[in-house]
């Protein structure tokens, strides 16, 4: 961009060319402020929508038993969040039948695509023919914050690898088939402050957009900790700036 500057006779710039300058350096500057906020606040809500995702989840536990070529094996399924609860369960299972062979274990207990959440053992049977056919029934659902414990009694006849593969995957999936589910949305959590009297029209605008109040905290003023999805935030938030003219900002709890 170039500009043409007039000289008066005392070889200073005319103050109205001065003025022109100023108020684009005042433009590009604010723009260029703006601009950065706004890419900030883009990255911060991307790089948490890249955490979150919706899946589901066990809405209630399942039990199902047979008798193959003698032995008898019970398929334990339930919602356990996080691999110390699921390992928790396991020993549950274990405590209840303390007399069983095996207590064979495979769990998916965070997101169905968090790996580190896995877990599987095969207590006791061959390696491999157990806990892992039944990791790949829990995988081939979907399902998120799931375990499942297979109890064996041994009844006296020898099942073979290919067998005993069969029994332990077949088994969570006749239970997987019975299970019923629940999806369950992950919420980025959110801060915002407003006064006393903005409040009860910012509780209906959650209900508006299916956002969860987590927590209130009535002091001077009001703070509100909110639970947000991905999908509803742009439009949720965009409504906060119109209604209170850009006084209310949501604000991302890392």
């Amino acid at each position: 961009m170039c500009f043409r500057t007039s000289i008066t006779g005392s070889g200073q710039r005319s103050p109205r060319v001065s003025s022109v300058l100023w108020m684009v350096i005042s433009f590009i500057v604010y723009w260029w402020i703006d601009s950065f906020c706004a890419y900030n606040t883009a990255q911060s809500d991307r790089g948490q929508k890249e955490k979150r995702m919706e899946y589901f989840i066990p809405k209630s536990a399942v039990i199902f038993e047979e008798e193959i070529k003698k032995s008898r094996f019970i398929t334990y399924v339930h919602h356990t969040e996080g691999l110390a609860q699921a390992k928790s369960f396991w020993q549950e299972i274990k405590a209840l039948h303390p007399n069983a062979r095996h207590h064979c274990w495979a769990a998916v207990a965070a997101q169905p695509n968090n790996s580190q959440e896995f877990g599987f053992s095969d207590d006791g049977e061959p390696a491999g023919t157990a806990g892992k056919p039944m990791l790949n029934a829990l995988l081939g659902s979907g399902i998120g914050e799931i375990s499942a414990v297979v109890v064996r009694y041994y009844g006296g006849i020898l099942l073979g690898t290919g067998g005993l593969v069969r029994a332990y995957g077949n088994g969570v999936q006749q239970a997987l088939n019975q299970l019923e589910v629940v999806l369950k949305v992950e919420r980025g959590r959110y801060l915002l402050d407003c006064d006393y009297a903005q409040a009860n029209w910012i509780a209906q605008l959650c209900e508006k957009y299916n956002v969860v109040i987590n927590a209130q905290d009535f002091q001077a003023n009001v703070r509100f900790e909110f639970g947000v999805s991905d999908d509803k935030l742009a439009s949720f938030r965009r409504e906060l700036t119109d209604r209170s003219a850009g006084r209310l900002i949501l604000k991302a709890i890392e």
